[in-house]
């Protein structure tokens, strides 16, 4: 049975919305300039090849909206320096440029160039350089600007993506036998006396860092950019990044960014009213006004698709299936995943429409090209048990919820770790069971069916050592869960 959950998806610290003085992207100089004719700074020429590198080497790769969103690069070369800045290094914090000399990293150089866009008051420059500050990395402030690269391009800026397991503790198999303990122990002692020293220098770097990140926010918000208005009206309405809650300001900025279309905004805003009003209904029988509907139906009029799926699912908890319907058939046009897995549910099991597996498996397919993870999980489960005229597959099944499972499904973990139990379309395997049921347990951590297996596989020592201790530890978890999700062993 799946149970279906109104999740935002939107990272809303990731969202480009950028505004130019002229829109017709066609309007673009494309004739080579003199230097009679314009003089550019080092840095708008450094650009300009790249942009012409980029449109020479991958013109084959981009979509036409890149090629265009490049054209409109090329045209802000010619514009002012803050925004060829601003658009370097944008192109750094995404790999597009690579760093040559190999003395900085990319956020390094990336988060330089943000900051010479924004002393020079470019109100996108000072929204990336606070974000830069705030987030210590420059990777995820923007969405992809040309995603079509990322195939062909990987970022690499000489990090790491190895990990130390555990505490940094190391196995006595593999240590050198000239390995000289104490030697190492008095270095461990120094390093720890040192980074005790740097502490307090340490915490007084970091308050600075999120005083100048709000200084920077404040003033791109003035400026009136949208994505500043809105990042900085949730980090103070919910204190994010340690910052200091300010309701007061955070719900100014966010209406501030609902004014100019910024409907993720919009949307934020029903959530917060909607939220106030079922806390104070909560604790009186009078019926409490519901204004906070009318953001999300605002939301939704102009095209928001998690607003029409929240005005769906309430309405549907509401006694209004028709309308309900209606609202989620407009999320799915507007984009959703969600809606469309959670449409297709509706119409396989013929709840409040018309019973028909055509159009379960219609939306369905849709959700999953929309990359839902819930949809990915259901057609594997279809592939697995051989429905809804699919003929069985457990490689096929293996194979959706691998992907879903990669989006954060514990379910889908959870029956991943079922087909290496049992060998179903890969290699039997409890080491890799093991694995997978705790991945499923760390997404969602009363999943009873992943504890229960855990329980399992160390109470009888399968793919990991016996051990009771811990056997225990996830029975002790078992019986502390909710009645609804509660289960005995033995």
């Amino acid at each position: 049975m799946l149970t279906f959950r109104n999740i935002n998806k939107i990272n809303a610290f990731s969202y480009l919305n950028r505004y130019y003085c002229n829109n017709n992207i066609n309007n673009v100089i494309t004739r080579e300039l003199s230097d009679d004719e314009i003089s550019l700074s080092e840095n708008q020429k450094k650009l300009l090849n790249n942009i012409k590198t980029l449109q020479d080497k991958y013109q084959h790769v981009f979509t036409t909206e890149e090629k265009k969103r490049l054209n409109s690069y090329e045209h802000d070369c010619y514009m002012n320096e803050s925004l060829s800045d601003f658009n370097i290094g944008l192109f750094y914090s995404q790999g597009i440029i690579k760093n040559d000399s190999g003395k900085e990293s990319l956020d390094q150089l990336s988060t330089e160039y943000f900051k010479r866009s924004a002393d020079k008051d470019l109100a996108e420059g000072q929204y990336a350089y606070a974000m830069s500050l705030l987030m210590d990395s420059t990777r995820n402030i923007f969405v992809p600007i040309l995603p079509s690269l990322s195939s062909v391009v990987n970022r690499d800026d000489g990090q790491s993506d190895s990990m130390v397991i555990g505490n940094g503790w190391v196995s006595s198999e593999n240590v050198d036998k000239d390995f000289d303990y104490k030697s190492w122990l008095r270095q461990e002692r120094m390093k720890s006396l040192r980074m005790k020293d740097n502490i307090v220098q340490h915490e007084q770097e970091k308050q600075k860092k999120k005083m100048d990140a709000i200084r920077y926010l404040n003033l791109s918000s003035i400026q009136e950019y949208p994505n500043a208005q809105f990042t900085l009206g949730m980090i103070l309405l919910h204190g994010k990044y340690d910052i200091k809650v300010n309701r007061k300001q955070g719900l100014y900025w966010l209406e501030k960014a609902r004014e100019k279309d910024y409907l993720v905004a919009t949307y934020e805003l029903g959530k917060y009213h909607h939220a106030q009003y079922s806390m104070i209904q909560a604790t009186t029988d009078e019926e409490q006004d519901k204004s906070f509907i009318k953001y999300f139906i605002e939301a939704s009029q102009k095209g928001h698709a998690d607003s029409s799926y929240w005005l769906a699912t309430n309405l549907m908890s509401s006694s209004q299936p028709e309308k309900s319907i209606e609202y989620l058939e407009t999320s799915v046009q507007q984009g959703s995943g969600q809606a469309a897995t959670f449409l297709s549910m509706l119409y396989r099991n013929g709840i409040y429409v018309e019973q028909d597996s055509q159009k379960f498996m219609k939306y369905l397919q849709l959700a999953i090209e929309r990359k839902d993870a819930v949809a990915l999980l259901t057609m594997g489960e279809l592939y697995f048990n051989g429905q809804e005229g699919l003929q069985q597959n457990y490689k096929l099944a293996f194979q959706y919820f691998s992907e879903s499972s990669q989006l954060g499904n514990s379910d889908a973990y959870l029956n991943q770790g079922v087909m290496y139990f049992n060998g179903y379309g890969v290699e039997q395997s409890y080491l890799n069971a093991f694995y997978s049921y705790q991945n499923s347990f760390h997404h969602n951590m009363n999943n009873k069916a992943a504890i229960t297996n855990l329980y399992t596989m160390h109470s009888e020592g399968l793919g990991v050592p016996k051990s009771p201790e811990l056997a225990q530890f996830y029975k002790n978890l078992l019986s502390n869960l909710p009645d609804d999700e509660s289960t005995d062993v033995d």
